[in-house]
């Protein structure tokens, strides 16, 4: 990560579900991180509530594209609760840094 991203996520809040919290937590110790379960055990949907109750500025959500699985049925509720309450979703790394580009 980059000293200018670093520093943007320095005055934000963050939430993540579980494992991606635990990773970004021991990549970049000094950003305050809540910590969701993990999004097989409900985070995914703690995330969509946040969302629906405006307590999120904006959701950077990366799926695995390499998943086997179907449709990801969560990442779609995602989609649909951000759009709906006018939130920015990033679902892919260069959609992500856009997203942290505008809060420069």
């Amino acid at each position: 990560m980059g000293k200018q991203t670093r520093d943007v996520l320095r005055n934000h809040r963050i939430v993540c579900t579980g494992g991606t919290g635990t990773l970004l937590g021991k990549a970049e110790p000094e950003l305050s991180i809540h910590h969701l379960q993990r999004g097989s055990h409900g985070g995914d949907q703690q995330l969509g509530a946040l969302v629906a109750t405006g307590e999120l500025d904006a959701v950077i959500f990366f799926a695995d594209p390499e998943s086997s699985g179907s449709i990801d049925f969560d990442l779609l509720a995602l989609i649909r609760l951000s759009t709906q309450h006018d939130i920015p979703i990033a679902c892919s790394p260069a959609a992500a840094d856009l997203v942290i580009a505008a809060s420069l």
